[in-house]
């Protein structure tokens, strides 16, 4: 069992680890010491680079599931030609996709490759362009 010493020597700790994490928190997100590592100062764009790729690719994704149903095997996006259009300020990204003509068939002869064009918004996150084509 501890004593009195030991235990408020604990408590004593603790409550000074808790209040030095607390302390750091405040300080480096900018609400009590201006904010080292927050950026304080700058104003950044608040339309811009709100939304990243990762999430727009996400967002062309599902744009395939609701356009092309049941009829996607394979979907692989093309991380070499996606990229962000700063002068649209939007985020573009290529899908290779093998489509089955008919639902339910596994078979090679009943399917064929496509290429998607999806441009999505980085201020919204919205697909604003879609295009599929047959390749």
């Amino acid at each position: 069992m501890l004593s009195v010493t030991e235990a408020a020597t604990a408590l004593a700790a603790a409550g000074t680890i808790v209040a030095t994490g607390v302390a750091a928190t405040l300080y480096f997100s900018g609400e009590g010491g201006g904010g080292l590592l927050s950026g304080a100062g700058s104003s950044p764009d608040p339309g811009r680079y709100a939304y990243e790729m990762s999430d727009a690719v996400f967002s062309c994704r599902d744009q395939v599931v609701k356009s092309i149903p049941y009829k996607v095997r394979n979907m692989n996006i093309d991380s070499h030609s996606s990229r962000y259009d700063e002068e649209q300020n939007s985020n573009v990204v290529f899908i290779d996709l093998e489509v089955i003509e008919r639902p339910g068939s596994f078979y090679s002869k009943y399917s064929y490759s496509a290429k998607v064009m999806c441009s999505v918004s980085a201020a919204s996150n919205e697909v604003t362009s879609f295009k599929v084509r047959r390749s």
